[in-house]
Parts: structure tokens; C-alpha cells; sequence
């Protein structure tokens, strides 16, 4: 079997479901997985018949979370190397997706990550980020033949730093979740909130590994900026899987936590079902790093919890005055104090109707557009042959 488009199929391709596979070079709960699963399983109740890909680091690794059994999943494992400098640890696990990857057959091909692109080859990409300190950086081989970006402000930087022009389809997130777990109505939400609150206290919340990329430095700078009155406030870091974290640069966040006196509580391996109720305890959400921080936001906001991020191009377009906002860690301990000492209803009204709007459906049905613009012969402009061999060696 191969990679083929649309014209080897019967019927107009507007009146069927897409044979779509969505890919990723990695099955943890990394922010474009998150997505991914996601998107796979709205795209599943839009009728289209959905496979997610991902490369198991690990003996049995599947994907970090159950996945509708609607969604077809493939897991290939690969052999991990913590030796191997990072690029060749890349470039091994897409040829070994490349090597399955290449005898299926699907009408679209979605690859959401560098080593999912280097694999597939003529795909639509999404790119979810991109480093700042490298302008021109290739995105990986030449095969997409249509790009995805969750943001204009970080299509506008992928038009200038790559030349490379991207449709703007704004993630979703699972607002009712979230919504029941703030529900002061529920007797089984509130004793779920009041578990996590008598076990941690009044906390702040951030959702994801120790590493360097999301900044958790920052943080806890941050937080050792608070004032006194909210000394019996802490820190929690949560995170699906202790396997993300980054052992070097958590022994430095360790350090510097102790230095400055902040003891922030480390939550490794938080069950999937149990993170609305965490969210939903919190007397805030913090969030350092610009990238990825849309999924952690609208959670938080769904439940009623006030969000700090990071003042940054892409946050004021998709959160506007529903957040507050922070350019440095002094800012964000003060944004955090106002947050946490006296909550702005008006704030929170307006983050519950933000995350209301971001739905789910309305992401997949953009990608479905996109996905028949480009399955049409006419605006295809890419031949079988082209997307069957586009990227390979």
C-alpha cells in the first residue's frame, strides 16, 4: 500500500469521510500530543475516520492517555539512546517510523512535529513553535504541501523567519470537563476539590514537566517574589508523566529553589480523570512559556480558575483581557498576588465564555476544510508520484 491522494478514490471527495492520519514523533503528554489525541477524536465525531501514529520511547510506552476507541492508534516502538546526541536521536526515530509508516495508505497525511515530518513526507504540518534562536532553521525535509499554525502571531513569524505561508486553525479545549469540575453544585466535584485542597492547601498551579522549555526557573522566581500575606500559598508542578521531566535542569530548579526558600511540590504522574478536579482547586494557574500554553489556559479558564501567562504576541491574540499578563517573573508575582488575594469576577467571566467558544468541533471542521482544498485535484498541484516519494531518501 502507499500514500495517495484523492484521485484514486470514487465518488466526490466532499461527500465522503477522509481516510486521515494524524502523526506524532512521540507518545507523551507533550502539548501537540495533547492536541493531537484531541483533534483526532473531534475529527472521529465529525464522521472521518481517524488514525493517530506515535513512536513508543520505551518497552509497552503507548499514548499517556485513553484515546476514544473510535481513533485508530498506532504505536511503533522505538529503542531510545539517552547518549545519542538529541539530532541523531531524531533522525533515528523517523527512520524507524519512515520504515512502517510508508506501506499504509491514507487519503491525508498530518504530521504535527519535526521527527513526524522527516518520516512521512508528503504531508500538512502543523507547526506548533518555533525556537527563537534560530531564524532560517529548516522545518525539515520539503514534503509539506500545506502548513497549520495555531496562532496568526506565530504565522506571521513562521512567514518571516522560514518564508513558509500557514492556515490559522485555533486549538480547542474540553470546556465541559473542566466546568463540572468547578460545579459548587456536585457533591462528587466538590468533594473532589476539597480532597485536593485539604492534602495541598491553597496552591498555584502549573501543568507540565521540569525542563527548560516551559520555564519552570521562572516560576519559581516568581513565587519567591510573592509577598508575605501569601505565605501559605505553594507552588505545584503537575505533570501526567515523571518521564518528561529534565533531570539536569530539574536538579538546577531545585537548587535555586532552595536558595530563595520556595519548596514547590512536585506532582508526577497525575492521572488524566484527576486533572479537572486539580485545576478546578486552584487559586490560580501560572504559565511562563509562550508556546504551548493555550491547552493549560483555556482548561484553567473553563473551571473558573485565574491564569497568569507570559505578555507575548500570541497570548494577547487568542486570550485579550482574560488573563492577566506578565514580561518578567517580578511582573508575574505580582499579577499572581492580585490574583490569588482578590479574584476579578469580570476576569473570570470572561475566560469561561473564551474557553466556551474554543470548541473542539470547530478546530476539526477547519482541518477538514483544509484537508479537501488541498484533496481536490485542481489545488492539489502535487502528483502521486511527488506525494508518494516527497522527503524520502
Amino acid at each position: 500500500m502507499r500514500t495517495v491522494d484523492l484521485r484514486d478514490r470514487s465518488g466526490p471527495p466532499g461527500e465522503r469521510p477522509l481516510r486521515i492520519a494524524l502523526v506524532t514523533g512521540t507518545t507523551r503528554a507533550r502539548p501537540h500530543v495533547v492536541h493531537t489525541l484531541a483533534l483526532a477524536e473531534a475529527l472521529g465525531r465529525l464522521g472521518q475516520d481517524v488514525t493517530v501514529w506515535g513512536l513508543g520511547r520505551g518497552a509497552g510506552a503507548g499514548f499517556y492517555r485513553h484515546v476514544h476507541p473510535a481513533v485508530g492508534l498506532q504505536v511503533v516502538p522505538v529503542a531510545e539512546d539517552p547518549a545519542q546526541p538529541a539530532p541523531e536521536r531524531a533522525a533515528t526515530a523517523a527512520a524507524v517510523l519512515r520504515d512502517v509508516f510508508r506501506a499504509y495508505d491514507y487519503d491525508v497525511v498530518h504530521a504535527q512535529d519535526p521527527v513526524s515530518a522527516a518520516a512521512v513526507g508528503a504531508c500538512v504540518r502543523t507547526v506548533h513553535d518555533l525556537e527563537p534562536a534560530a531564524p532560517g532553521r529548516p522545518l525539515g525535509p520539503a514534503g509539506a504541501y500545506a502548513h497549520v499554525c495555531l496562532s496568526s502571531a506565530l504565522a506571521a513569524r513562521l512567514a518571516k523567519e522560514h518564508a513558509t505561508a500557514a492556515t490559522v486553525i485555533p486549538p480547542g479545549v474540553d470546556a465541559a470537563r473542566f466546568v463540572a469540575a468547578a460545579d459548587e453544585a456536585d457533591p462528587v466535584a466538590t468533594a473532589a476539590r476539597r480532597s485536593w485542597r485539604s492534602r495541598l492547601g491553597r496552591y498555584v498551579l502549573a501543568v507540565g514537566p521540569v525542563e527548560e522549555r516551559l520555564r519552570t526557573l521562572e516560576l519559581v522566581e516568581a513565587f519567591a517574589a510573592l509577598g508575605p500575606e501569601l505565605e501559605d500559598v505553594r507552588l505545584v508542578l503537575a505533570c501526567p508523566s515523571p518521564a518528561l521531566d529534565d533531570p539536569a535542569y530539574r536538579t538546577l530548579v531545585d537548587a535555586r529553589a532552595a536558595h530563595l526558600g520556595v519548596r514547590p511540590l512536585v506532582l508526577a504522574g497525575v492521572p488524566e480523570e484527576e486533572m479537572p478536579a486539580l485545576v478546578a482547586a486552584a487559586s490560580a494557574v501560572a504559565v511562563a512559556c509562550a508556546e504551548g500554553a493555550t491547552g493549560p489556559a483555556l482548561e484553567a479558564l473553563a473551571a473558573g480558575v485565574p491564569v497568569v501567562l507570559p505578555d507575548a504576541p500570541q497570548v494577547r491574540e487568542t486570550f485579550g483581557g482574560a488573563v492577566a499578563l506578565a514580561a518578567s517573573p517580578a511582573a508575574m508575582a505580582w499579577e499572581l498576588g492580585e490574583l490569588v488575594h482578590a479574584p476579578d469576577p469580570a476576569m473570570r467571566r470572561a475566560g469561561r465564555a473564551l474557553a466556551a467558544r474554543h470548541t473542539w468541533e470547530a478546530a476539526a471542521a477547519a482541518h477538514v476544510a483544509l484537508y479537501r482544498r488541498f484533496a481536490a485535484p485542481a489545488a492539489l498541484g502535487v502528483s502521486r508520484a511527488e506525494r508518494a516519494g516527497a522527503g524520502r531518501p
